[in-house]
């Protein structure tokens, strides 16, 4: 690593730590913070036939969140309902340990393309504390994001390391990540561009020029072929198994609401009002410990790490 003794190890583990840490620091609160929304008909186990239905249909057995084509959330969310059950503070934690290990990850990415290691560390830290980092691990049914980005980080790595090494093994991994990220959810496709810019940034950041040659020509190349045939065998797939789910449209209004989002993740408050779920599919025990049934009960903020939203009873009226 140019400029640094650091071993790569302890970089990625200092990370890890520094993810870990940082989200306790900051969600402490939220571990006192009952099921909120889909966690209370998401996160449960689930029946052979269910798991199996979902590789051919509808990612929701219930068939009440938007229709989709995402098998391994299922299966994800049924592996975390057997191993924790309904301990809160488990799957949390569990949530928080997983997103270490993927940023963990991309950071080594990233100090291979030759950042430093403490640039590294404070930008793994910067994620996990963004406003929108809040939701995937405090709201539990959102910790699938941190599934998807952990399978999106390991193509990323995995990219990279076959265009510097041009090892077969490290396609294979890139094809499988990035195929286990789009089974997770759809808009893991945005993982290609990215993919690209992993693969040329080493040439591009020598001073060479933007397309390599040689064999990295002969990588990438490659590796384009392996995603070109990835993506339409995985498309059919899902135009079979959910032919009515929405498909990816680009719309006239889509550059502001992501100017939107943008601007709302680095605002300095978060107005953040949880309403009461729907009764669907939820269980009587679920019911009580939301305190459903009672005037005025509400949920905790789900995303707020500092205090605690009640929602007022026009709000709850509403929800």
């Amino acid at each position: 690593m140019p400029g640094s003794d650091v071993r790569p190890r302890t970089v990625a583990l200092a990370t890890l730590a520094a993810v870990v840490l940082g989200g306790l620091l900051s969600s402490w609160p939220s571990f006192g913070y009952y099921w909120n929304w889909d966690d209370l008909h998401l996160i449960r186990p689930y029946a052979p036939a269910e798991l199996a239905g979902t590789l051919t249909g509808h990612w929701d057995p219930d068939d009440v969140e938007t229709l989709g084509f995402r098998p391994l959330t299922t299966l994800f969310n049924h592996l975390r309902a057997v191993a924790f059950g309904e301990d809160l503070r488990a799957h949390r934690l569990f949530l928080l340990a997983l997103y270490g290990l993927a940023l963990a990850i991309i950071g080594d990415l990233v100090r291979r393309l030759g950042a430093p290691p403490g640039a590294v560390i404070a930008g793994a830290c910067a994620a996990v504390l963004a406003k929108n980092s809040y939701y995937h691990y405090v709201w539990v049914a959102d910790g699938v994001h941190i599934l998807q980005l952990l399978f999106g980080g390991v193509a990323l790595w995995t990219t990279h390391a076959y265009v510097e090494s041009g090892r077969r093994a490290h396609l294979a991994a890139a094809v499988a990540s990035f195929a286990a990220a789009l089974l997770t959810r759809e808009d893991s496709l945005a993982f290609v561009p990215l993919m690209l810019g992993v693969a040329i940034a080493p040439a591009f950041i020598a001073g060479g020029p933007i397309l390599p040659s040689g064999e990295r020509w002969t990588r990438l190349r490659e590796g384009a072929i392996a995603i070109a045939v990835l993506l339409p065998a995985w498309w059919l797939w899902r135009l079979m198994a959910v032919s009515n789910a929405p498909n990816f449209k680009l719309e006239g209004a889509a550059a502001g609401r992501i100017a939107d989002m943008m601007l709302w993740t680095v605002s300095p408050v978060a107005a953040i009002r949880c309403g009461r779920p729907s009764s669907r599919s939820v269980s009587a025990r679920r019911r009580r410990r939301a305190g459903w049934g009672r005037p005025n009960a509400g949920w905790r903020g789900c995303c707020s790490p500092r205090r605690s939203l009640r929602v007022s009873s026009a709000t709850s009226a509403r929800g």
